[in-house]
């Protein structure tokens, strides 16, 4: 059975929708303050550890009673966390992999054939070839059969 769908002739996966204006305005605006939020911390950090003097930046860090050695002390905090989680992470694996083995749960099921689908005479052979073929199909009425009408 081939795929549905059109494929690689889709242009583009971005949904497009209308939006209240004042959403756009409040996303706008949230977004540009946790920008200017995350250079400001970049900045902060690195300046604390690479020992750049910024004018602009001191006063920001006075203003908020933080000290270079108070941001190198919070990123070796970080990296300790950091590497805690990720030791307890590969012990975790590793033990889930000595305790029940290196199992596949993924088993995909095999592809339903021509015969199967036929077999539950849920729809008639012409629908389903113009499922089959077609790129695009509208019916009328929903070909499927219930499950109660299928057979008989």
């Amino acid at each position: 059975m081939g795929k549905s769908g059109p494929g690689y002739k889709q242009a583009s996966l971005i949904i497009e929708h209308k939006s209240a204006v004042w959403k756009l305005i409040g996303t706008f605006i949230l977004t540009t303050v946790l920008w200017l939020y995350g250079v400001l911390m970049f900045l902060m950090l690195s300046s604390a550890v690479l020992h750049v003097r910024w004018t602009t930046l001191d006063q920001i860090k006075a203003m908020l009673q933080i000290s270079d050695h108070s941001l190198r002390l919070f990123m070796y905090a970080a990296v300790i966390v950091w590497s805690i989680f990720l030791f307890l992470m590969c012990f975790w694996r590793d033990y889930n992999k000595s305790r029940f083995g290196w199992r596949n749960r993924r088993t995909y099921p095999t592809p339903v054939t021509d015969e199967e689908i036929h077999a539950l005479d849920l729809i008639s052979e012409e629908d389903y070839q113009r499922l089959k073929s077609a790129q695009v199909v509208r019916f009328d009425t929903n070909p499927i059969r219930p499950l109660n009408e299928g057979r008989g």
